[in-house]
C-alpha cells in the first residue's frame, strides 16, 4: 500500500502530480525534492506537497513510491544518487519523454529489491515550472507506462492504480514501442514547428514586420515551439536513433510537395493535400494532448476608447 510518495523535481509535471494526488488521494503523504529552496516554499504554499527538502537522500529514504519528474537527461544520475537510500520494496517511476535508453541502464542502477516502472504522461502546457502546475493536468490524458520484462506485476498494478486515480488513461507499451510512436506524434512535430519558426525568423531579420502578419494558422502550427528548449534538446538527443529516419521521411514528404509545385502538377499536388486532409480527419478529436486546446472567441466591435471596458462589464 502506498502511503508516502516522493516527487523529485517540482516543475510543471512534478507539481501537477503533487496537486493531483492531494486532490484525489489526500491520505498520501507527499514529499517534494528540488534543488531550489524557493520552489520548495512555493510547493508548500500551493499545497502541491506536504513537506519538502533539497536533500535527495532525506527525501527518498522512507518513500513507498518515487516519481522522478526532471529533465530526461538528468534521470540516470538521479537514479544513481537515490539508489542507496531507497527502502526495500520501493517503486520508482519517471515521467521522461524517452524510455529505451533509461530501460537499458535502470537495472544496473537500482537494487534488485527496488522496482522500476517507466512512465510518460501525454499532457503538458505552454506554462513552465511549478507556477503552471494544474491538479487536473492528467485528467483524460493518455499516460503511457513502459514495464520491463523484469517488472513485478504488483509494482505495475500499483503505478497503474495511481495513474488512474488522477484521471489519466493508461496505455502499456514496451520502451522501444513508446520511443517509436511518440517520436512520430510528439518529437517530430516539435522539430517541424521549430524549423518553421526559424525559417520565418530568418526572413523577419531581412524584412522586419513579417511576424506581425503571422495570424492564427501560423501560431497554431508553431505553438509547441514555445516549449522549454533544454527539455527538448535532451529528448531529441536521447531519441536520436528513431528521430533521424523520421526527419528523413519528413524531408521526402516536403520534396514531394516541392516537386509537384515545380512541375506545375496540380493533380499531384491536390492528391497530396487531399491525402493529408483525409488522414488529419482520423485523429481523435477528444483526446487530451501535450498542450491544452486554445478556444478563440471573436467579437466585432467599433474601434473607440472604452470599448474593452464595456465588453469586460458585459462578460461579468
Amino acid at each position: 500500500m502506498v502511503e508516502r510518495i516522493t516527487i523529485l523535481g517540482l516543475g510543471l509535471i512534478g507539481g501537477s502530480w503533487g496537486m493531483a494526488l492531494k486532490r484525489t488521494r489526500p491520505e498520501i503523504q507527499i514529499t517534494g525534492v528540488d534543488v531550489k529552496e524557493d520552489t520548495i516554499r512555493l510547493g508548500l504554499e500551493t499545497a502541491a506537497i506536504d513537506r519538502g527538502t533539497v536533500d535527495l537522500a532525506e527525501g527518498v529514504r522512507d518513500a513507498d513510491l518515487v516519481i522522478i519528474a526532471t529533465l530526461v537527461g538528468t534521470i540516470p544520475g538521479l537514479l544513481r544518487k537515490a539508489a542507496p537510500f531507497l527502502q526495500e520494496g520501493c517503486i520508482v517511476t519517471d515521467v521522461g519523454s524517452t524510455k529505451e535508453k533509461i530501460a537499458g541502464i535502470v537495472t544496473g542502477l537500482l537494487p534488485p529489491e527496488v522496482h522500476y516502472v517507466g512512465g510518460h504522461p501525454m499532457a503538458g502546457s505552454e506554462a513552465h515550472g511549478l507556477q503552471g502546475a494544474d491538479s487536473y493536468l492528467f485528467e483524460n490524458a493518455v499516460y503511457i507506462l513502459t514495464p520491463l520484462p523484469s517488472t513485478k506485476p504488483q509494482a505495475l498494478m500499483t503505478v497503474e492504480k495511481l495513474v488512474r486515480s488522477v484521471g489519466a488513461r493508461v496505455m502499456l507499451l514496451s520502451p522501444r514501442e513508446h520511443d517509436q510512436m511518440v517520436a512520430s506524434v510528439s518529437h517530430l512535430p516539435h522539430i517541424v514547428a521549430a524549423a518553421l519558426v526559424n525559417t520565418v525568423g530568418y526572413l523577419e531579420q531581412e524584412k522586419p514586420g513579417l511576424f506581425s502578419l503571422a495570424a492564427g494558422g501560423f501560431r497554431d502550427a508553431t505553438r509547441i515551439a514555445g516549449s522549454q528548449p533544454g527539455m527538448w534538446r535532451d529528448i531529441f538527443l536521447d531519441n536520436r536513433p528513431v528521430l533521424l529516419p523520421l526527419i528523413k521521411s519528413y524531408r521526402h514528404a516536403l520534396e514531394e510537395i516541392q516537386e509537384s509545385i515545380e512541375a506545375g502538377n496540380g493533380d499531384r499536388l491536390q492528391l497530396l493535400l487531399e491525402q493529408a486532409q483525409s488522414w488529419r480527419r482520423q485523429i481523435p478529436a477528444k483526446i487530451k494532448g501535450l498542450l491544452p486546446r486554445i478556444y478563440e472567441i471573436v467579437v466585432t466591435v467599433p474601434d473607440r476608447p472604452g470599448i474593452i471596458g464595456e465588453l469586460a462589464i458585459l462578460l461579468g
